[in-house]
């Protein structure tokens, strides 16, 4: 045994004696091994699903509720959710979202700084992805997020709407938002939104057939508040020139949601004669002039023209 002998200021000690393992490195190494073994074991088996499930819960105050099917803890993407659900309150109802996964890690270019509040987000959705990042400051959140390569083939919320056919086409855009307030009831967001090779083919609603449709490009400026979505400097070329705006308020269900958009609509070059028949079959405005714009209101599910 190695003996110790302790004085402090005119105060004595008797000797310590310790065994001769506490002195030697390989103990010390064992140690923390033991130590690192139980502090991985404990974060991988504490209950993440639990703590999450909990935060969403609080989070849950909007008009559209928020699911989530399972989460946990990955060792290369963070903490990870899978299935989230964005409206839909029974379990046969098409949600207005949905996420195959999500994913949140800590943001290091931030972490460098200081800043111990910051994650990158990533996600995986309808065929595409997303990728951003967010920062927690002054009881806030703000962020950033895009996304590339949606399919609306996939997006099943679109696809019953149609009796018949389908919708096609892909999506990208972006986002930049603020929440705050309890829970993150208060925010908004602003981006924008772009649609590539939008098609309708072999489409029936309500009973009735609906021409194939071609659009190259649809794009439009978001705006999204608390309940609201806004439309600015809609734009679409191909088989239809469009140009408008509007907003949607959201309703639970979210078929209910209120439409208000005012568009200019007009034939594009190559046009199919189709197109053009139903294009002159919509009501016409009281001012008489063919560019005019029309209105459309109603809900999701019934909207009307005007």
């Amino acid at each position: 045994m190695r003996v110790f002998n302790g004085r402090l200021g005119g105060l004595s000690f008797p000797p310590l004696a310790l065994p001769e393992f506490f002195t030697r490195r390989l103990f010390w190494l064992y140690a923390v091994y033991t130590l690192l073994v139980f502090l991985v074991a404990f974060l991988f088996t504490f209950p993440h699903d639990l703590l999450i499930r909990r935060a969403l819960h609080n989070l849950d105050r909007g008009p559209l509720p928020l699911r989530v099917q399972g989460a946990g803890l990955s060792l290369r993407k963070g903490y990870e959710l899978v299935g989230l659900r964005l409206g839909g309150l029974d379990e046969g109802q098409v949600p207005l979202l949905e996420l195959s996964r999500v994913w949140a890690r800590p943001l290091w270019s931030e972490w460098i700084k200081g800043n111990f509040f910051s994650a990158s987000i990533g996600g995986e959705l309808y065929g595409g992805h997303m990728q951003g990042s967010l920062t927690y400051r002054d009881t806030g959140i703000n962020g950033v997020i895009a996304w590339r390569n949606l399919q609306l083939l996939r997006y099943r919320t679109l696809q019953t709407q149609l009796e018949e056919g389908q919708v096609g086409g892909q999506i990208g855009g972006n986002l930049t938002f603020e929440l705050r307030g309890t829970a993150f009831q208060q925010g908004q967001a602003s981006g924008e939104l772009f649609l590539e090779d939008l098609r309708l083919e072999r489409a029936k609603i309500n009973g009735w057939p609906v021409p194939d449709l071609h659009l190259k490009q649809l794009k439009a400026k978001v705006r999204v508040t608390p309940g609201k979505v806004e439309l600015t400097d809609i734009a679409a070329t191909g088989d239809l020139m469009i140009q408008g705006s509007g907003f949607i308020t959201l309703r639970e269900p979210y078929g209910e949601s209120l439409l208000n958009l005012r568009l200019t609509v007009a034939p594009g070059a190559q046009t199919s004669d189709t197109v053009k028949a139903v294009l002159a079959l919509l009501p016409k405005p009281s001012s008489g002039k063919p560019d005019a714009p029309v209105t459309i209101t109603g809900t999701l599910s019934r909207p009307k023209i005007r």
